[in-house]
């Protein structure tokens, strides 16, 4: 499992700021930690 990590407090805010802003990227993030290959799509198989 990942996790972000900020490196210092105004990252943080930052960031903190970025995700009030947009709506549904917690659970995009949240879905990104459980399941990184299959939750970002390109890691999709080809179908022949």
């Amino acid at each position: 499992m990942y996790e972000i990590f900020t490196a210092n407090n105004k990252t943080e805010k930052i960031l903190k700021h970025y995700l009030k802003e947009r709506d549904g990227l917690i659970s995009k993030l949240q879905r990104l930690k459980q399941s990184p290959r299959t939750e970002i799509g390109a890691h999709h198989c080809m179908e022949d």
